[in-house]
């Protein structure tokens, strides 16, 4: 269900762009941390054992056949959107706030907008 989602969004996504004349080459890569969701969506022998997705697990399939997008395999120790969803220990998450390019440790490192400005205190 979320693939279809965010299938949806690149289809958008990238009809905006095509209409702004900006150029669009090969399909957009998608990366999970799921093998069932990369199988599903690459083998042609796999079958859906849900009825309730069949909508959605259609959808992208029918989408990555058109190379609007495909699917690879984002393993949990580099996938660095799991900060926001899933619990590490510190040196974990200091390492992946520090591959984003975070604001983790010294103050003088926050953005512009995040400083109080001088003489305000």
């Amino acid at each position: 269900m979320g693939l279809k989602t965010a299938m949806e969004m690149v289809i958008g996504l990238r009809y905006k762009l095509r209409m702004m004349g900006v150029p669009i080459e090969g399909p957009t890569r998608f990366c999970v941390d799921n093998m069932s969701v990369v199988n599903n969506t690459s083998m042609p022998s796999s079958t859906l054992k849900k009825k309730s997705n069949a909508i959605a697990y259609h959808f992208v399939r029918e989408k990555i056949a058109a190379r609007v997008g495909y699917v690879t395999y984002e393993p949990t120790d580099t996938n660095l959107a799991d900060i926001l969803t899933k619990q590490q220990s510190g040196p974990e998450r200091t390492q992946r706030l520090a591959a984003v390019g975070g604001i983790y440790g010294c103050p003088d490192s926050l953005p512009v907008v995040c400083r109080i400005p001088a003489g305000t205190e």
